[in-house]
């Protein structure tokens, strides 16, 4: 039976009308380190928060 792949979390928040270009930024960035974009928080104020994962190794 395959093992159970694990994974570790980090969210990033950031201002709620960043341009396109310091999105873009921040996502190569973490990309970079390894991690995946998974999801986005918009709590309605002016933050988002963007959740990324990758594998425990």
């Amino acid at each position: 039976m395959p093992q159970d792949r694990r994974y570790e979390y980090r969210v990033v928040d950031i201002e709620s009308l960043p341009s396109a270009e310091s999105v873009g930024k921040q996502l190569n960035q973490q990309a970079k380190e390894g991690w995946q974009l998974v999801d986005r928080i918009d709590s309605g104020g002016t933050t988002v928060s963007l959740i990324f994962e990758r594998p425990i190794e």
